[in-house]
């Protein structure tokens, strides 16, 4: 009977030792989650930082860009007028040294 006990204790030490050792190791996992967890929300942090000034600096290339496409546009438009208008000159031009040059024949 004293064998026994001897080896229930024995047996309940270990126990002991060993729910210790994994108290330990829980801990250690705890800490270490807790570690990678930061690092991951860094890491998350500096790709959203990055994203943002990216995303920033495409709108404001992209906003340069269509401004300068309208600028183009209106300034297309613009010299097509003035193409229009210097074609109506040519025109009348042209009939107004037409008509001189027959006034000019009749006499």
């Amino acid at each position: 009977g004293l064998e026994q006990l001897r080896e229930e204790v024995q047996r309940l030490h270990e126990d002991r030792l060993t729910l210790h050792q994994t108290e330990e190791l829980a801990a250690q996992a705890k800490e270490q989650l807790k570690v990678q967890t930061a690092e991951v929300q860094m890491v998350f942090a500096r790709w959203e930082s990055r994203f943002e000034t990216l995303f920033s600096r495409v709108e404001a290339e992209s906003s340069l860009r269509m401004g300068e496409t309208k600028r183009r546009k209106e300034s297309e438009q613009l010299l097509s007028s003035l193409l229009n208008d210097l074609g109506d000159l040519r025109k009348e031009f042209n009939v107004n040294t037409e008509a001189a040059s027959r006034a000019c024949a009749k006499s």
